[in-house]
């Protein structure tokens, strides 16, 4: 395929592949009257051939005036080209989100099925997802009660979206905070720092075991005294005997994370794994 450079035709050479078979160069005008740039393509929930269900989510806001958090339940669709806002749901929520946010520019909608739609007006503003906060744009259009807000690639982008199929889940991420979202409305804050005073098991307790996505304060040890904990805690669930049989920073016996995943600052093991009281007597774990 050949595009001539012209934005208002183009230009489709067919090769002879067969020997018998020639066919001379087609020319097609396609939208004489208006420029293609601002066709966006817009795959919805009903486009063919979709491998697995779009991802939804109940707790997405934006921000309308005065920083008022405006909740709406959203759908997450990498193939979609624009965020769309439903046209409905948006004059019920139009003064709260703020007349000098929205705008009459309008942009064209290929929907799957190839018909091109024309959105009722554009905003623009903050998205606010578990924390996690991004400046959008939205154009507004009737989704026919599909959706509230769809949020296609341009904002997943800005979001550091990552999609596990295999847990259902979607993570975002700002670069200080990570969001693990589960598909239906569930939303878990991971890899945050410790609250000071707090314990490394309450950190460590924050991550998420679908995906196993540590922290950035965490590290691995090779500390074989974890591998015994392991094991103690595989033979008996009742973590307060474990408690007393052994003592690590943080408490990590009450962290639900994986076993080996201890949190350091310096990022080292320890020499050896018996201590010496303060007595002199040497206890060994």
């Amino acid at each position: 395929m050949r595009s001539t450079g012209d934005t208002s035709a183009q230009t489709v050479d067919h090769l002879d592949v067969s020997g018998d078979f020639q066919c001379s160069s087609v020319e097609q005008d396609v939208f004489k009257n208006q420029s293609d740039l601002d066709l966006v393509d817009l795959y919805t929930v009903d486009e063919p051939g979709n491998s697995h269900p779009l991802f939804k989510h109940s707790g997405i806001y934006l921000e309308g005036l005065n920083g008022e958090k405006i909740r709406g339940t959203a759908l997450f669709d990498g193939a979609a080209g624009a965020g769309i806002l439903d046209s409905k749901w948006f004059e019920q929520r139009r003064r709260r989100l703020g007349e000098a946010s929205i705008s009459r520019l309008q942009k064209r909608l290929r929907m799957a099925n190839g018909e091109i739609v024309t959105s009722d007006a554009h905003w623009e503003g903050t998205v606010d997802v578990g924390g996690v906060r991004v400046r959008g744009e939205f154009e507004v259009m009737d989704s026919g009660g599909a959706w509230d807000i769809l949020i296609g690639k341009p904002i997943l982008r800005l979001l550091n979206a990552v999609q596990d199929f295999a847990g259902d889940t979607v993570q975002v991420s700002d670069g200080s905070r990570a969001v693990l979202l589960k598909n239906g409305g569930v939303m878990t804050k991971i890899g945050q720092r410790p609250r000071r005073g707090a314990s490394v098991g309450d950190a460590l307790s924050a991550i998420s075991p679908a995906r196993r996505v540590p922290s950035p304060n965490l590290c691995e040890l090779d500390d074989p005294a974890w591998t015994a904990i392991a094991e103690i805690r595989t033979a008996d669930h009742k973590m307060d005997k474990v408690a007393t049989r052994v003592t690590l920073p943080g408490d990590v016996l009450s962290a639900t994370s994986p076993p080996r995943r201890v949190e350091s600052t310096a990022c080292q093991p320890r020499e050896s794994t018996d201590h010496v009281a303060r007595g002199g007597n040497r206890t060994k774990i």
